[in-house]
Order: structure tokens, then C-alpha cells, then sequence
């Protein structure tokens, strides 16, 4: 899975989130994760297996 990091918008609008300075801790061991894909207010039945490897 791909996650994007989204700091603003450009053009007319020119508005940005201020920049952090999160520092991303690398995990000794991963953490398992189960996750599932909601569509409205529904989850749908399959569940995804991943895992959390660094945190901010």
C-alpha cells in the first residue's frame, strides 16, 4: 500500500500545512496488523494482514 503525504494545495489557493518535524522511529519488531476497506459506512468482508514497521 502506498501512502502519499499531502502538504497543500498551489495555484490560486496557495494554502500549505505547516511543516513538522516528526522524527520516524524504526520499530525493533513489527506490530501485526489486520485491516479492512470501508466503502460508506460498510466494512467490506476481506480482511488485509500488514504490518506497523516505524511510527511518528
Amino acid at each position: 500500500m502506498t501512502i502519499c503525504e499531502i502538504c497543500g494545495i498551489g495555484s490560486k489557493y496557495n494554502l500549505f500545512l505547516p511543516q513538522d518535524d516528526e522524527t520516524i522511529v524504526i520499530l525493533n519488531q513489527e506490530v501485526p496488523v489486520e485491516y479492512t476497506i470501508l466503502q460508506g459506512k460498510y466494512a467490506v468482508r476481506t480482511v488485509f494482514i500488514g504490518a506497523l514497521i516505524s511510527l511518528s
